[in-house]
Parts: structure tokens; C-alpha cells; sequence
């Protein structure tokens, strides 16, 4: 594998510097990544999962948005249209050198940009969104108090990750004015949306919405507790992996389609570390299970069992919780699924005086054992993030 120097011209004539990820043998295809908001190409999830898809035998083009890092312009003049441009001006480049890519990637905004850019790129076959926004005025969160001030000022600094940005009125109206749902549902490309269940910056429900807006082809993996920004070469490599057995693409394709279906890779089962000891966890877990309504099918108490028997085990409980109401329809629609459900809850405590321990199976992975690989209904991710509130609820101080 290799990196190589990459510069191309921007739809306004400005100087765009990038990075090309090359595989070691000849590349299955080529992609184009876009990074997140006030990000760069060097972002740690541009550069590992860039790297980790040139592993796969996908060859990356990763780069900075106009005014940012080394790429010439104004950040404070740009827009998330000329972030659009930049992207689609990106595939072209490619294109010129015998490189046209099949594939648009996109992590957080820059998901949302590939979104758009995808519609102005015949050659474009398959698109991926990372922890991105549905809607692109959603990032207006980020900027805090300083979006007041931008409307009624013109302009105001933002400060994001570690780094100051002058951000202008025109920013704001054009994030305001995209018709990002009319795209999505007009995009007639596989898609494949994938999102963290723990995401702090976007919502799951984002990540939903552009789900339920797609037509098919459409596929649904969930990051579970990977958060936001995809910082670790082990999550880098997990998406990689995710994004190449999707694409149908590279010489692991076959590990990763594994790990698509739910297979034995890590994140099948998230755990959770509760602030406090085992009985006050289970009584507080219990509590939150009631305040959703939902019921509680059996209590399986492993550690009362193993008494009976005449042997000894550390606190060890398994909750079955649920409701029919959401259950029902997924089961008769996928009836292998009834092996799942309902869905399980373990509490545990090593020593029975120590922290306890939550542990749950992602749902979407398990789901995705019972159906065409890559069909993940949105109500399975759902139900993810509601087994990652109901263990914060129980084990947050």
C-alpha cells in the first residue's frame, strides 16, 4: 500500500490538496471520502479508514474542503454547497487520471455532501454515509451560542475541536436551504447508512431518517458504541471491512461479509460498566425498563441456580424484556427472528461487592443472522439505542 499526492482544481478554480490511498496490488475499485465538518484529510477516521479500504484493495481518495488544511480558499466564505462542488469535483479528477470511482463515502457533514454529490455523478454506483446528519442544518448545534450571533452580526468565530473557524450569515442560509430528503429518496443507488447507537454529535434518529427515506437497495449497520468521530484503527477497520464486503470489493471481503451478517467479530455484544455495585444497578435497571413500559418476560438468575446446584457463581441475571407491540410485526416479517426475541439483559458483578457490569447483543447484528445479509430494518437499530439508554440509565451516576 501506498500514499500519494493528489491535487486537483475545485469548482471555483481554487487548488484542492489531497491524498491518494493506494492498495498494494491492483485496486477492485476507487472511492472518494469526504471528512466531517472543520475537519481535514487528516483526520483520524479519513486517514485510517482511507488506509484500512486500501487493505481491502480499494483504492482512496481522501482531501480537504475548500479553506481548510492545505487546500487554497476562505473557510469563512465556503458553503455546504461548495462542499458539494468539492466533492463532485473530486470524483472528476479521478475520472481524468483512469480512476473514476464507483463510490462515495461520507463522514458526518461530508456524509451529507456525498448524499448530494451523488445525483451530478452518473458513474457513481454505491454511496455510504458515516454518523452523518439527515438534514445539513442540523449541524447548527455545533456552533452554539455563536449562531445568534451570526445571524444578527453577519458573522461570528466558532470554536471546534481545538481549532477556531470564522463562520458567515451565507453558511447558515445555505444549510438552511438544501432539499436533502428530496435527494435521498431520489438517489436510486445503494445506500448503506452506518451509525453509532452512542453518537454524542448526531442523533440515531438522523441516521433513521435518512434510512426510512432511502427506496431500496438499502442497507442499516449499526456502530454500536464506536461514538462519532472513528478515531480508533480498530473501529476504522470495522467500517472498512463493513463498506468492502457491501461493495462486493477486496480480497477480505469475505471476513467482512461476516461481520455484515452478524457474525463472531467484537461488537456483537456491548458492555456497559456501571458506577455502582450489583443490587443497586438491577433495581435501577428494573426501574428504567418500568419507566418505558415495557415487560419484563422472565428474570433468569444464574448465580440462584448454581446455589441450588451446589456450586458457586458470582451475581450473574439475565433480563427478557420487550413489548409484543414491536416484536410481533418483526417476527412476522422475519420469523427466524423469534430465536432473538425477546430482547436480553445481563447484570453482572464479578466478585458481588464490586462495580457491576451491563451487557447486551446489538439487535441490528443479531437480526442480521435471520435475514438477507444487509436488509437491517430501522426498528432493530431502535431498539439498540434504547438497550444503550436503559444501561445508562442503571449505570451513570
Amino acid at each position: 500500500m501506498g500514499t500519494q499526492v493528489f491535487e486537483f482544481d475545485g469548482a471555483e478554480g481554487q487548488r484542492l490538496a489531497g491524498r491518494l490511498e493506494t492498495p498494494s496490488g491492483p485496486p477492485s475499485g476507487h472511492a472518494v471520502f469526504a471528512h466531517c465538518f472543520s475537519c481535514s484529510k487528516s483526520s483520524r477516521a479519513a486517514v485510517y479508514v482511507s488506509r484500512a479500504l486500501a487493505a481491502e484493495g480499494i483504492g482512496v481518495l481522501r482531501f480537504d474542503f475548500t479553506g481548510l488544511e492545505q487546500s487554497q480558499g476562505d473557510f469563512a466564505d465556503s458553503t455546504f454547497s461548495g462542499s458539494v462542488a468539492d466533492v463532485v469535483a473530486a470524483a472528476k479528477a479521478l475520472r481524468k487520471v483512469g480512476r473514476a470511482p464507483r463510490l462515495l463515502i461520507g463522514h458526518s457533514l461530508g456524509g451529507a455532501a456525498v448524499l448530494a454529490a451523488a445525483g451530478q455523478l452518473k458513474g457513481v454506483e454505491q454511496v455510504v454515509t458515516l454518523a452523518s446528519p439527515f438534514e445539513p442544518r442540523e449541524i447548527e448545534v455545533l456552533l452554539g451560542d455563536a449562531a445568534a450571533q451570526i445571524e444578527t452580526r453577519g458573522e461570528a468565530l466558532v470554536h471546534l475541536g481545538g481549532q477556531s473557524f470564522l463562520i458567515r450569515r451565507q453558511f447558515l442560509e445555505d444549510l438552511r436551504s438544501q432539499s436533502q430528503a428530496a435527494r435521498i429518496n431520489a438517489l436510486a443507488r445503494p445506500l448503506l447508512v452506518m451509525h453509532a447507537s452512542d453518537d454524542p454529535i448526531v442523533p440515531m434518529a438522523s441516521a433513521m431518517a435518512i434510512f426510512d427515506t432511502a427506496v431500496q437497495p438499502k442497507s442499516f449497520v449499526s456502530l454500536g458504541d464506536r461514538g462519532h468521530l472513528l478515531e480508533r484503527r480498530e473501529d476504522a477497520a470495522y467500517v472498512a471491512g463493513v463498506i468492502a464486503a457491501w461493495a462486493g470489493k477486496g480480497p477480505e471481503a469475505e471476513r467482512a461479509q461476516d461481520l455484515l451478517e452478524g457474525g463472531t467479530g467484537p461488537s456483537a455484544l456491548v458492555k456497559a460498566p456501571s458506577a455502582f455495585g450489583y443490587a443497586q444497578t438491577l433495581a435501577r435497571l428494573e426501574a428504567a425498563i418500568a419507566e418505558h413500559g415495557l415487560t419484563v418476560f422472565a428474570r433468569i438468575d444464574h448465580a440462584a441456580a448454581a446455589r441450588a446446584a451446589g456450586l458457586a457463581l458470582a451475581p450473574t441475571l439475565v433480563l427478557l424484556i420487550g413489548s409484543p407491540r414491536v416484536g410481533t410485526p418483526l417476527m412476522a416479517q422475519t420469523p427466524d427472528l423469534a430465536i432473538e426475541l425477546p430482547l436480553r439483559l445481563l447484570v453482572r458483578s464479578e466478585n458481588g461487592g464490586g462495580l457491576a457490569e451491563i451487557v447486551f447483543e446489538d439487535p441490528v447484528r443479531a437480526g442480521a443472522r435471520c435475514r438477507t445479509p444487509g436488509e437491517a430494518d430501522p426498528t432493530l437499530a431502535r431498539m439498540a439505542a434504547l438497550l444503550r439508554e436503559l444501561a445508562e440509565a442503571a449505570g451513570k451516576a
